[in-house]
């Protein structure tokens, strides 16, 4: 988590041009592993979404 935190807090930084706070939180969900709804879910997620190469926004 203090891996991810550190490169999200980073990156974020060097968009916005200052210093941020990120407070991550994990919460645990019971029987999460036999959940086949949930993980779908989490397959969807494992793309994040990048932007593009230009800055623009997308249309």
């Amino acid at each position: 988590i203090k891996e991810i935190g550190t490169a999200a807090r980073a990156r974020i930084e060097s968009l916005l041009g200052v210093r941020v706070y990120l407070d991550l939180r994990v919460k645990a969900r019971p029987g999460w592993r036999e959940d086949p709804r949930f993980l779908s879910e989490l397959e969807q997620m494992e793309a994040p979404w990048t932007p593009p190469a230009d800055g623009g926004e997308e249309d």
